[in-house]
């Protein structure tokens, strides 16, 4: 394989370091890299950095997408031997020192893979097809597109189960982005809807999450899964815990005991899946797809390859 990327210049006797992901890790440490001496090549799908923790609030009408995107070519304005290229990072040859992409092919002296993750839904692909997810601008978009779709909707039809199935929003996953959506989805039920639809009764509007854990925010303290919950149910969000999702089509979400909520707004939140690279023999990947990784976050047995992030899993004894 030979090197391919188009215009990328001769290292010459630097190192050369590539990054694959522009996220939080990503950025992070291209940063950090900054006067160091060595050629940086980032590489990523999109050409700005998107701040996924506020993508709930693109998909309840709270904020506009271009709030939480930074173009890669500002953030790294002045970067002396830094390189941007948008592509598809699609396999990496551990051996030969090199990636291939979609837009050709680099070689590396250090490859670091800050990929992230997507949504998991745990083999159920009728999940992917019918439900909303929340990890990138254009899910985000879609999901604001219909959640306002449904209050039209809701609006027009003199049919009482419909317009119940339309004001019924359901939200699978406790997690932290699980808990921000429902609480957006509540307050826009309290203080935006009475206002820009006074036609419509806001007050059939149903909010329900569910998780198949005992808690909410099972990565938190017990108390701030506690507090967290007398705050939902303050704002009149329904909780379902202990259920698992078995299926969802026709606007019905059954769940495993055999009870079914209808709805035409659900949310998947219920997990995430590494995008690891694929390349590295089957014993480097863990749960999740992620990479394992030793204290130095090095893949283990390729010293010169690190993972960071929500694509690395650092096993402690």
């Amino acid at each position: 394989m030979t090197e391919q990327i188009t215009n990328i210049p001769d290292k010459g006797k630097k190192k050369r370091i590539v990054i694959v992901g522009g996220g939080f890790g990503g950025i992070k440490i291209a940063r950090k890299l900054k006067g160091q001496h060595y050629q940086v090549v980032l590489l990523d799908k999109n050409n700005y950095h998107l701040f996924q923790p506020l993508l709930y609030q693109v998909a309840t009408s709270g904020i506009e997408p271009s709030a939480i995107s930074f173009p890669f070519r500002k953030i790294f304005k002045g970067y002396k031997d830094f390189h941007i290229r948008i592509c598809e990072v699609q396999q990496v040859h551990p051996e030969e020192k090199q990636i291939t992409t979609s837009i050709g092919s680099l070689n590396y002296d250090y490859l670091i893979i800050a990929t992230g993750c997507y949504t998991n839904y745990f083999g159920n692909n009728e999940m992917a097809k019918h439900t909303m997810s929340l990890k990138t601008t254009a899910e985000a978009l879609h999901n604001r597109n219909q959640v306002l779709e449904s209050f039209e909707k809701a609006l027009n039809t003199d049919n009482p189960q419909k317009r119940n199935q339309l004001m019924t929003f359901i939200i699978v996953g406790a997690g932290a982005t699980g808990i921000e959506l429902a609480g957006a989805l509540a307050e826009m039920r309290k203080f935006i809807l009475p206002h820009d639809y006074p036609d419509l009764d806001t007050s059939t509007m149903k909010i329900v999450l569910i998780d198949g854990g005992s808690r909410l925010l099972p990565a938190f303290s017990s108390q701030s899964s506690e507090e967290v919950k007398k705050y939902l149910t303050r704002l009149g969000v329904e909780i379902l815990l202990n259920k698992q999702v078995k299926n969802y089509e026709n606007n019905m979400l059954v769940l495993n005991d055999g009870s079914f909520i209808e709805s035409a707004n659900v949310y998947w939140v219920a997990g995430v899946k590494a995008n690891s690279l694929a390349g590295f023999p089957a014993e480097c990947y863990g749960p999740g797809n992620r990479l394992k990784v030793n204290e130095y976050n090095q893949i283990q047995d390729f010293k010169n390859i690190f993972a960071i992030g929500d694509t690395a899993l650092m096993i402690s004894k």
